[in-house]
């Protein structure tokens, strides 16, 4: 069950508009991601099983604890950078699939009008895509995915990565006031690493 699980979400990618994509799935990419998140959540569940042999054996406060816990906390941050992955992987196509239809409209408005039914069908498209990424913006934000990439800054302050990572999150998410003052806080923290200059 956990396998069909995986497979249906690897095979989804979190993507409501997949028949509209104009390329298919990379079968050999799904294989490989299906295989990652089982791999991830069997050695989860393996641990998660030493840590309750453990917490009988030993109790809650026995250094093996901490060190299953450690692991476990592991499994879950890889599970999540997955997850991560694949939200990066599924806002390119969508934005990419965006790209082509404003293309497509600046072409039609060349020869029609912005009142002509299939400008009006693409702009609804767009719109709808546009929604697409918003609501994958809050659902990974709530997800985990804000407290992830805020570890990935904390640990590594200087890398500039994940704060673009959080900042476009922010703004897909219709929090522009959250992007500003992230994408604030990483010229502050480049101009520290390098010097104040």
């Amino acid at each position: 069950m956990v396998v069909e699980l995986l497979l249906t979400l690897a095979l989804a990618g979190g993507s409501q508009v997949q028949a509209r994509t104009p390329s298919p799935p990379d079968i050999t990419a799904i294989v490989e991601r299906v295989v990652r998140l089982s791999e991830l959540q069997r050695r989860k569940n393996e641990v998660e099983g030493q840590l309750v042999a453990a917490r009988q054996h030993y109790g809650a406060n026995h250094p093996e604890m901490a060190v299953l816990l450690a692991q476990l906390a592991e499994v879950d941050s890889a599970l999540l950078r997955e997850g991560v992955a694949a939200r990066q992987v599924d806002a390119v196509r969508l934005e990419n699939r965006r790209i082509a239809l404003d293309s497509e409209i600046v072409a039609l408005l060349k020869t029609l009008g912005p009142n002509h039914p299939t400008v009006r069908t693409k702009q609804t498209e767009v719109a709808a895509l546009n929604e697409q990424l918003r609501s994958a913006a809050v659902t990974a934000l709530a997800s985990g995915m804000e407290r992830e990439l805020r570890t990935g800054i904390t640990n590594a302050p200087a890398s500039i990565g994940a704060y673009l990572d959080l900042a476009k999150l922010y703004a897909t998410a219709g929090r522009p006031t959250d992007a500003e003052r992230l994408l604030t806080e990483a010229i502050a923290q480049l101009r520290k690493s390098s010097g104040g200059r």
